[in-house]
């Protein structure tokens, strides 16, 4: 009789995870949430272990931290001795920043970006799963597929069956076109040895979108570096100028540029090199127009820097 058997699912001990891996991809999605606050997150820890009984009687929050410091995700050598992050745990979180932005692509044609579509790709791994009614036949693991004959029906009469085969897994891989912006006022000559200029994002927006426009692939985006201080746009053959703070006229124009971009589904992952809280403002603003990202951070470098994802509503800090 033909059909399938459901029963509860009981994990192996080898495939299990640990209860510090349990712990730990917790802990990371709590950092995000607390701006990198390690203390705050394990508080929120502590609190989310009494809720849903994270841990056990042979480990807890207690054991988890220590395993923290032990493994180098944090360290106790903040001014005051509390918990800061290590260089290991800044890493993991700028991974999965980047995952964020180029983890949206969409299957196109082959490239060198690496895409959440696998099974049936372009793409070889070294990894083998079962042969499924539909794969091609040159995705067939030869070796490994006669191996599993010889184990399963013996040595003295070859025979193999589907359940013998195995197959090749793949993955695609897509391309993406990418146009990268960068600010060269005032406020950003420390870091390129150009300008300074006064800055007309509109027109860089304008100019990016030209190019991407005679791109062919689905996935396109921009990236931004700036101070998220526009001041100058251009009337006619004239341009207009306002360095003095935030101009209105100006702000409106590139706020448009924002709203056009996302009505083409470019999207824009702001990277700004200020902590203004006005100049935020108005990235934020920009961001939320574009529904895009951005990232923040101070004049001293990108080490620190708090992702946001208009999409899915939340707040991270790298």
């Amino acid at each position: 009789m033909l059909g399938h058997r459901f029963s509860k699912y009981v994990p192996s001990p080898e495939t299990e995870k640990s209860d510090f891996e349990r712990l730990l991809k917790i802990f990371m999605q709590l950092l995000l949430i607390t701006a990198g606050n390690v203390s705050e997150a394990l508080q929120w820890l502590t609190e989310v272990d009494k809720q849903y009984k994270l841990t056990n009687d042979q480990y807890g929050i207690g054991d988890f931290i220590e395993d923290l410091k032990r493994q180098g995700y944090i360290t106790e050598s903040g001014p005051k001795g509390e918990f800061k992050l290590n260089a290991k745990s800044e890493q993991t979180l700028r991974q999965s920043a980047l995952e964020e932005i180029f983890g949206k692509l969409k299957k196109t044609r082959g490239g060198e970006h690496k895409t959440y579509h696998n099974g049936r790709g372009d793409e070889p791994t070294t990894d083998r799963r079962d042969y499924e009614f539909g794969d091609a036949v040159e995705q067939i693991s030869m070796t490994d597929s006669i191996k599993n004959a010889q184990i399963n029906h013996g040595f003295e009469e070859f025979l193999m069956t589907e359940e013998d085969l195995e197959v090749i897994e793949s993955e695609f891989k897509t391309q993406t076109s990418t146009v990268l912006m960068i600010d060269i006022s005032h406020s950003m000559i420390p870091y390129l040895q150009v300008g300074p200029y006064h800055t007309n994002t509109v027109a860089g927006l304008e100019l990016a979108m030209d190019i991407l426009r005679r791109r062919k692939n689905a996935n396109k985006q921009i990236f931004m570096i700036t101070d998220g201080k526009p001041t100058c746009i251009k009337q006619g053959i004239k341009y207009y100028k306002n360095s003095f703070g935030l101009d209105s006229k100006i702000l409106t124009q590139t706020l448009n540029r924002g709203v056009q971009l996302r009505k083409l589904k470019i999207p824009v992952t702001t990277f700004m090199i200020a902590t203004d809280p006005y100049l935020k403002a108005f990235v934020r603003d920009f961001t939320k127009a574009n529904n895009g990202n951005a990232y923040y951070s101070s004049l001293a470098g990108l080490g620190n820097l708090v992702f946001e994802d208009f999409k899915r509503n939340r707040r991270k800090n790298l």
